[in-house]
């Protein structure tokens, strides 16, 4: 028999807040990067292929809730997009074609 934990109303909304919004233009090859949570900026980011390669990074001059950033180098294929905000990091997967 299974049981199921369900989450409270706070802990289900921290959760959300926590997560990164991925969204992949592939005609414009662009990925965009929002922080669901609005009162969180995002001032830098990692693309890693799915090795764990470091294959782009940028920090920004100011810190925003959204970024895009130009996937035209990147082959098809899962990567892992790693945020930063104030020193804590968000990971989430993403796959390319």
């Amino acid at each position: 028999m299974v049981k199921h934990q369900h989450l409270s109303t706070n802990a289900s909304l921290a959760l959300i807040k926590q997560q990164l919004l991925l969204r992949h233009d592939p005609v414009k090859k662009l990925l965009t990067i929002t922080q669901s949570d609005p009162s969180v900026a995002l001032n830098r980011f990692e693309i890693y292929d799915s090795s764990g390669h470091l294959i782009a990074s940028k920090t920004l001059e100011q810190a925003t809730q959204s970024l895009t950033h130009n996937t035209k180098g990147l082959f098809p294929g899962v990567y892992i997009i790693k945020a930063h905000e104030k020193g804590i990091a968000k990971c989430e997967k993403i796959a390319l074609n």
